[in-house]
């Protein structure tokens, strides 16, 4: 009895499985995770001008990796909207240093920023099939961002700039926008495949202090700063970093039949 009833159950689920045929038109909910790299115009603007006016630190920032998860409703034939929670983050490659006119180094630095972007995107089908479409697509998003600077000063850099090693973080929050176009296709059962390209908008224009602490100062001086003051540079100038790039990313879809 129990080898009838399995078999029975299998028979029952592969039917239902049968049955679903797979239609964007009949799709209304789906869940989705998303991955991308991107460039970016952060460069050094985050510690360039502060730390030490005669320091030089070789290495750039890197490419941006964002990880996104959320969901999509299907709205007539013609729009989709979605709404996602998005992880951006970058940082500086491992052994970046700072050096002194002598090529001494002054400190390692571990330069790090990371956005939480809480967005929702519309998408606009101007081709579609029942198993694949084109699109464009435009939304906004608020986004928190945190960024720490790590010094792990050297003996020469302790005596250079009068400071001891110290993590800055500081932190902003700030609207972004972006489009992009893609395309989107049945994979396997109901889960699609997407690729798109795009361009996010993300200058942040003002960063506070989120502790009290002692940084680089200029002329080889320290500098205490409180916590929720505005990150300057050694000229005194609001420092201010850059998000926006290009991206490319990569997304599956699991439509939830209902």
């Amino acid at each position: 009895m129990i080898r009838i009833a399995i078999l029975v159950s299998v028979i029952l689920c592969t039917q239902t499985a049968l049955a679903r045929v797979f239609a964007f038109k009949d799709e209304w909910l789906a869940s989705y995770f998303r991955v991308s790299g991107s460039s970016s115009l952060l460069g050094q603007e985050g510690f360039k001008y502060s730390s030490g006016s005669g320091t030089t630190v070789a290495n750039d920032v890197g490419i941006t990796y964002s990880g996104e998860f959320g969901f999509l409703f299907h709205i007539g034939e013609m729009f989709n909207f979605r709404v996602g929670i998005e992880a951006i983050q970058t940082k500086t490659p491992t052994d970046t240093f700072g050096v002194n006119s002598s090529a001494q180094n002054l400190f390692e630095l571990n330069h790090k920023v990371l956005v939480l972007n809480s967005n929702a995107t519309v998408e606009f089908n101007y081709f579609r099939t029942p198993t694949f479409r084109l699109y464009v697509a435009g939304g906004s998003g608020l986004a928190s961002v945190t960024m720490d600077n790590q010094y792990e000063m050297t003996a020469t850099g302790i005596s250079e700039l009068g400071t001891n090693s110290y993590t800055e973080k500081a932190e902003a929050n700030v609207v972004s926008t972006h489009v992009a176009t893609g395309v989107e296709v049945l994979f396997v059962d109901a889960v699609t495949a997407v690729a798109e390209i795009g361009y996010r908008y993300l200058p942040v224009r003002e960063l506070t202090h989120k502790n009290g602490e002692t940084v680089i100062g200029e002329g080889g001086s320290s500098k205490d700063v409180t916590k929720g003051s505005i990150l300057t540079n050694h000229d005194g100038s609001q420092r201010s970093i850059d998000m926006s790039g290009i991206f490319i990313g990569i997304s599956f879809r699991f439509y939830i039949p209902l």
